[in-house]
């Protein structure tokens, strides 16, 4: 079982108890983003843990570990609109990608296909 956890003042918004509308679940967040070969569990942020999930609002690399996983996921297209909004604490300090830890990206694409009914 691999140990994870969600530094929330980096504005993850993982929650084990949805209390506002923007908030996603704990078990929706595994089930979409992790692989199904393990299990996980979550931990408090100030525990160890295999997997460390972070977000735009994070400004103390500290929080960071080197034994660790670090991955940085955006709801948000985080490297246009960083620079228009300027309210991503993690962009104004660090830019797109500039961070000195050692980190993986969570990258989600997303494909809509347009199907067109013929109706005969």
């Amino acid at each position: 079982m691999k140990k994870i956890r969600f530094i929330k003042s980096s504005g993850t918004h993982v929650e084990n108890k949805i209390t506002e509308y923007f908030q996603q679940p704990q078990n929706q967040f595994i089930e979409m983003f992790l692989p199904n070969n393990d299990s996980y569990k979550v931990v408090d942020e100030k525990e160890d843990a295999d997997i460390c999930f972070y977000s735009v609002q994070l400004e103390d690399e500290s929080l960071l570990r080197t034994n660790e996983q670090n991955v940085f996921f955006s709801i948000e297209n985080f490297e246009h609109w960083g620079p228009i909004r300027k309210h991503y604490k993690y962009f104004n300090k660090f830019g797109a990608y500039g961070s000195k830890k050692k980190i993986y990206l969570l990258v989600i694409i997303i494909v809509v296909y347009k199907k067109q009914m013929i109706i005969k």
